[in-house]
């Protein structure tokens, strides 16, 4: 019976030995640290790779790129902001792995003034400004994000008069103040709502499970965006097999979809994550809004 208890042990340990002489890890870089930083933990404790947190943006990306570092989790948004203000080596030292998970993207405007409009879902949003194309505006973030992005594509969509731009931590106080419409991630809505603003529906395909009474972008004619995705990207050159054979099955782990669900994410399936394409519609609206500060 020892011997048998010991042989399971050796072949369970397996997979932990392979990787004992690779300098292998998951490294987070983000705005989100608590969803970043979830989503590695996740995967370290699925797989046995060892994970370590880093410093945000540029720095860790460049970190990432020029180390031993085997995988590194970070949103799109994040690559996508970098695009426009530095030339960092994530432009084509970062290879797409794997995708992880996405955030959905809500319309959000504050209590007072959907009371006023009487302003419930999008539907009553397109009615509203139909009649009164001049009464709202739209809220910017100046941080370059998928967020801010998505605004941008509603903004053009419902041809509101004039958008103004804020700094990311005054947003959700300027919503209270006037009378504005904002583009908020879930965790982001879920506080707006409780504070008494009001979510006006998703900008995604079909209902989000948060709010799942509100019609979704896709049924009333609006732009459908993606969102904030977190996904693993290839941080060193090295081969990708043994890493991929210990996370793919990782993420079909019904301990990861848990997190996912606690931090209010979708699961992404790579067909859907377009990577290239969106990088590529990105850098075409931050040239033609002439973000680009670097060439």
């Amino acid at each position: 019976m020892r011997k048998m208890m010991l042989f399971v042990l050796i072949l369970c340990l397996l997979p932990l030995a392979g990787l004992a002489d690779t300098d292998a890890g998951i490294l987070f870089a983000g705005w989100e640290d608590d969803i970043g930083i979830a989503l590695s933990t996740a995967l370290t404790s699925l797989t046995g790779i060892y994970s370590e947190s880093s410093g945000e943006g540029t720095v860790a990306l460049n970190d990432a790129a020029g180390s031993d570092w085997a995988a590194l989790v970070t949103q799109q948004a994040l690559l996508e902001g970098l695009q426009g203000y530095t030339d960092c080596e994530v432009r084509t030292d970062l290879q797409l792995l794997l995708p992880l998970a996405k955030d959905e993207l809500f319309l959000v405007v504050s209590g007072e003034t959907a009371e006023t409009c009487g302003l419930t879902d999008l539907p009553s949003l397109q009615a509203f400004l139909t009649e009164h194309p001049f009464e709202l505006t739209l809220m910017r973030s100046f941080e370059a994000s998928a967020a801010d992005y998505a605004a941008v594509q509603v903004f053009n969509a419902l041809d509101l008069d004039t958008d103004t731009f804020s700094d990311p931590e005054d947003c959700a106080e300027n919503l209270v103040d006037g009378s504005y419409l904002m583009v908020a991630d879930t965790a982001a809505a879920q506080v707006l709502s409780e504070e008494g603003a009001v979510v006006l529906g998703p900008l995604s395909e079909v209902r989000s499970s948060v709010f799942p009474d509100l019609p979704a972008a896709g049924e009333c004619s609006l732009p459908v965006c993606l969102g904030n995705v977190w996904a693993l990207y290839l941080a060193a050159e090295g081969d990708t097999e043994p890493w991929l054979e210990q996370l793919l099955p990782a993420v079909e782990d019904p301990a990861f979809k848990e997190i996912l669900e606690a931090n209010g994410l979708l699961p992404v399936a790579p067909e859907d994550f377009p990577l290239a394409e969106l990088l590529n519609d990105y850098v075409t609206y931050m040239t033609e809004e002439g973000l680009f500060f670097y060439d």
